[in-house]
């Protein structure tokens, strides 16, 4: 990691309620403030005949309880947990209130968001609050559900617009004062993103007429020469479907395209163009370059000038 060193390292991952002390050879702390804590490990492939390579550096990765670690004995294991099924569309309406007071028991309040839990507790959002809508004043509930309604459609058209990951990933303190919008954005366009001291994801989500990429359209993507995205470590592009925002399915079973994909391949002018569209473009692929305000057209792909924030 870029914040941490690229060296080995031993890292202890502590809840907000740990209270003990960092034994010898742990190189940093990490410290959650909820009871979840998770890690995505990735490893970078060159190919298939890199697997082997990959797997040994995979096997070298372990998870250990602090315990065993230390040598010590293991604390109580923690009481079983009845999670509430989950339902999709349940949680996209006022039945989201359910999943969160069932999370809140694992999730202290901090300081700076006490007034705020304590004005939600006055429409029954609580830790382990048991909470079901057809109890609720229909007055009370109408105006959740429309205040639901409204902060959705708020939040996904704000997000629509978002070309940077700049803000979306990282501590309450790096999000800043409006942390809960942003970070609500973050989840939105993508989990599990790294901090931008770690990577800066751009986002290219609408046409060059304001409307939403629409996967029937063919589309390039093109990089005028001498501006391809300025790095140090690596840049790549990958396509997302909406609105799951999950790889799409391919022959090549290709997810990404970008410094390091082999054969990549230059204009004449130096330019890069790839193509977006669901079917293959063929060998004849001139290059085409990009008019001053391009528009999709059913003959050949639209230009997307690429909008990226070093």
């Amino acid at each position: 990691m870029r914040s941490t060193g690229r060296q080995a390292g031993t890292y202890l991952f502590a809840g907000p309620h740990w209270k003990g002390t960092v034994p010898k050879g742990i190189t940093r702390v990490f410290r959650a403030e909820t009871d979840f804590v998770g890690t995505l490990t990735r490893t970078q492939l060159n190919g298939s005949a890199d697997i082997p390579a990959l797997q040994a550096l995979q096997a070298q990765y372990t998870l250990t309880p602090l315990s065993r670690f230390t040598g010590t004995a293991a604390p109580a294991a923690a009481p079983a947990v009845a999670w509430p099924v989950w339902d999709a569309g349940k949680a996209e309406g006022i039945g989201f209130i359910g999943y969160l007071n069932a999370l809140l028991p694992f999730m202290p309040t901090v300081p700076s968001e006490r007034a705020m839990m304590a004005r939600f507790a006055r429409i029954g959002i609580g830790p382990g609050v048991p909470f079901d809508p057809a109890k609720l004043d229909p007055a009370i509930r109408a105006a959740i559900e429309e205040g639901v309604a409204s902060a959705t459609k708020e939040l996904k058209a704000k997000a629509l617009t978002q070309t940077s990951s700049q803000g979306f990933f990282g501590t309450r303190e790096e999000l800043g004062p409006d942390y809960l919008t942003f970070r609500s954005m973050g989840a939105l366009l993508g989990i599990y993103g790294n901090s931008s001291e770690e990577a800066i994801y751009a986002s290219q989500q609408t046409g060059p007429d304001g409307q939403v990429l629409d996967g029937r359209k063919r589309w390039l993507l093109r990089f005028e020469p001498g501006q391809l995205p300025p790095v140090t470590e690596f840049w790549s592009v990958t396509m997302y479907n909406l609105p799951e925002r999950l790889l799409v399915a391919n022959p090549l079973n290709r997810y990404s395209i970008g410094d390091r994909t082999p054969g990549l391949k230059l204009g004449t002018d130096g330019s890069l163009e790839t193509y977006i569209q669901n079917q293959d473009p063929g060998a004849a692929k001139p290059q085409t370059g990009c008019p001053p305000q391009p528009a999709p057209s059913s003959s050949w792909p639209a230009c997307m000038a690429p909008r990226l924030q070093p």
